[in-house]
């Protein structure tokens, strides 16, 4: 069968983060055994192959525009079994699931989003399939939008995450803490001093690195910026993705201690010489900080899962939360603190052990192994 996969994952994209999960496992994966055929699939395009953009772009407009009906929905999820059943209630798609299932026929299915995991519970119970099914969790929340009862497995960010699976009546030999999954070069130990002379950064420079993820959720307001450009012996990096109204705000600025990128393919690299992180709160991002050592502000979370995570850095003292630009400015100058900033890192490094990638591959080839 020329398109059959031994492991297909299954994402969704909302956001780019499910997506950077869905990479970073392939390449573990490939990693442990470079034999295995891996296949990352968007679970809307195979679903709705002639809507799913669309789809996309209501999301990007409803987070952007309506975030609080975002989250009276995310948090009914929580609360009402029956909302659970509106992410999955079209039974068409799983007929269109069965055929591609049949055409890639993997050995192992991974879900990094909550429909995907309940679209495939859903194939599972019509086609009474026994394909093994695993679950990534992408963030630090145990929302029940994740919990189905036919998931074989769940990989989770750490042991307080595992615990709430638990009392919510997860088997714990279903759980499996590895960390978020995110990219081999998160976890290298280049040394920071090297890395920053090589990019061109001088050693007394600090250095704050500014992120809004896939849709460059950003401060607006220009004279944050300019007071962030005249700081003594900072230097600022702004990867603003989709946000042009930011992009073209600090480019009229044109100060020599920004840098400013839509895209760039040296996020890890950036991450490991930077001081602090400005940005959302999403889990990828997250836990690619918390690999770089990298102190985390968040600013305004907005969206329920971010403002879940959000809760997680301050109760785990990795980072502040700041809800206003002045309360943004005293973070980022406590934050500049030599002492404040060597409490946090040396946090964020005991969280680091909670990060195992290979543990994670290892049972993934497992599965697989078990279906040949």
């Amino acid at each position: 069968m020329q398109n059959k996969c031994d492991v297909l994952i299954l994402t969704a994209g909302f956001g780019t983060g499910h997506v950077a999960v869905s990479q970073a496992l392939k390449e573990h994966v490939f990693a442990q055994d470079s034999t295995i055929k891996i296949h990352v699939a968007d679970i809307y395009e195979v679903i709705h192959p002639l809507a799913y953009k669309l789809i996309y772009n209501g999301y990007e407009l409803l987070v952007r525009q309506f975030p609080q009906l975002y989250n009276k929905y995310y948090y009914a999820k929580e609360k009402y079994a029956l909302f659970l059943k509106f992410d999955t209630t079209a039974h068409y798609c799983i007929k269109r699931l069965n055929n591609y299932l049949h055409e890639r026929d993997p050995n192992v299915v991974i879900s990094t989003f909550p429909s995907c995991t309940g679209y495939l519970t859903k194939y599972k119970k019509a086609y009474r399939s026994k394909m093994p099914l695993l679950t990534c969790i992408t963030d630090v929340v145990d929302n029940n939008e994740w919990l189905y009862a036919e998931n074989d497995i769940y990989f989770v960010a750490d042991f307080l995450l595992k615990q709430g699976l638990i009392k919510k009546g997860v088997p714990k030999d279903k759980i499996l803490v590895t960390g978020i999954p995110i990219r081999n070069r998160f976890i290298n130990n280049e040394e920071k001093q090297v890395l920053k002379e090589q990019l061109g950064y001088k050693p007394e420079e600090r250095i704050i690195l500014l992120m809004g993820g896939g849709l460059g959720l950003l401060p607006k307001n220009e004279s944050f910026y300019r007071w962030l450009a005249n700081l003594k012996n900072i230097k600022i990096i702004a990867l603003t993705s989709k946000n042009n109204a930011i992009y073209n705000k600090l480019q009229e600025i044109n100060s020599p201690n920004i840098r400013i990128f839509e895209y760039c393919d040296k996020v890890p690299e950036y991450m490991r010489i930077s001081d602090m992180l400005i940005g959302k709160s999403g889990g990828v991002t997250l836990f690619e900080a918390i690999a770089s050592a990298l102190p985390i502000i968040v600013y305004k979370p907005i969206l329920g899962q971010e403002i879940e995570n959000s809760n997680y850095i301050a109760e785990k003292q990795i980072g502040y939360v700041a809800n206003d630009l002045r309360g943004l400015k005293q973070t980022i100058l406590k934050c500049l603190e030599v002492n404040t900033r060597d409490k946090l890192v040396d946090n964020i490094k005991e969280l680091q052990q909670s990060i195992n990638m290979k543990v994670l591959a290892e049972k993934i080839v497992e599965f697989n192994t078990r279906r040949k």
